[in-house]
């Protein structure tokens, strides 16, 4: 992995989400690059509710993309990842899961999705999915050969009750199992597969396709009345479902153990990076956890803001907004230990402390 200039990335459908109005930002990507993403279309409630009453369609691009293949390769990779990639027992399968330092912090997410006995394609954050790339690399035997797809690929996710009634109308697969995908036989999509993930609390299927098909699919998708969203959107949902992501809930100085993880981690499994270290945290118990809170009047906590109980802080949110689903404020926070749900502290808020009840996510119904 040559070093080289830094760039401004675009994805494929930049132009499309400048027709639409986009307001963008720029995202670390790698090491030295950034990226322009979408993160709203000017209306990021209206855009939530789209995803909840009907479908939404993120574009998320901007994720790294590494491909594995080669004897060994599986193997290989459960020696790595805190997931059982055993569980991958037939191809067409994907599993969410995470790569640990050896103390146990989190160097990224990793969706992996197996394509044979020996190939498989990873996705990693924009920001951290080199990282991980590097550290796949040096621990992976030489006959496990790892390329990126470096911009080869549109990744839209399609979210909402209406989105397998959508993207099938389209000659998209939908209805399989969760964390299963298929693959499109269907002009103009062959080629391209489509996971059922239903992360954010609906329906829902990320696409993955050459950038040509991913452009015709965006705009088939919005004159089917699917609906734009950006990635306030996306962390909106995320939030109301109570997901950790890196660089809140999840990171260097936060291990899965702490986050409420422990489902993406195979314990059984003899190795993995940072095991040890999880397994004595697990065994002792963390000195904190990550619980919901949700607000008790009309305040909205801040995020990365101190939580109270009488004049002792017990903690920090680390995701925080107003929720349309509840109609109230809600947060992700690492609590002391002894916290359960039910109990009343303060976190701070704009204008001062707010009254919050600790709660176990997800907060919508």
């Amino acid at each position: 992995m040559a070093d080289k200039e830094s760039k401004v990335r675009r994805s494929p459908l930049h132009e499309r989400h400048e027709a639409l109005g986009a307001r963008f930002e720029e995202w670390k990507w790698g090491r030295k690059d950034t990226q322009l993403v979408p993160m709203d279309y000017g209306d990021t409630y209206g855009e939530h509710a789209a995803v909840r009453e009907r479908a939404g369609v993120f574009d998320l691009s901007h994720q790294g993309q590494i491909m594995l293949h080669g004897l060994g390769t599986g193997k290989a990779l459960n020696a790595i990842l805190t997931n059982d990639i055993d569980q991958l027992n037939s191809v067409g399968k994907s599993q969410y899961s995470l790569l640990c330092d050896r103390d146990g912090g989190v160097i990224d997410e990793i969706l992996v999705n197996r394509f044979t006995k020996s190939g498989f394609e990873l996705f990693g954050t924009a920001a951290n999915w080199l990282d991980a790339a590097i550290v796949i690399d040096d621990y992976t035997p030489g006959l496990v050969e790892l390329a990126v797809l470096d911009g080869s690929q549109v990744l839209l996710e399609v979210h909402g009750p209406e989105s397998a009634q959508m993207l099938g109308r389209l000659g998209i697969p939908v209805g399989h199992p969760h964390m299963d995908f298929e693959i499109a036989t269907l002009e103009p999509w062959e080629g391209a597969w489509a996971c059922r993930t239903d992360r954010l609390g609906e329906e829902s299927y990320l696409v993955v396709m050459l950038p040509e098909p991913g452009l015709k699919l965006w705009d088939a998708l919005l004159a089917s009345g699917a609906s734009a969203c950006g990635l306030d959107a996306y962390d909106l949902l995320r939030l109301e479902q109570g997901l950790p992501k890196h660089g809140s809930e999840l990171g260097p100085d936060v291990n899965p153990v702490e986050a409420r993880m422990g489902w993406a981690v195979g314990w059984s499994k003899e190795a993995f990076h940072g095991k040890e270290s999880l397994e004595s945290i697990r065994t002792a118990g963390p000195a904190r956890r990550l619980w919901g809170l949700e607000a008790l009047d009309d305040g909205v906590p801040l995020s990365g803001a101190a939580v109270f109980e009488g004049d002792r802080q017990v903690g920090v949110t680390t995701s925080a907004g107003y929720s349309p689903t509840v109609d109230k404020g809600i947060a992700l926070a690492l609590l002391d230990s002894g916290l359960e749900p039910g109990a009343r502290l303060e976190a701070a808020g704009p204008e001062g402390r707010i009254p919050v009840r600790v709660v176990k996510p997800p907060f919508t119904p």
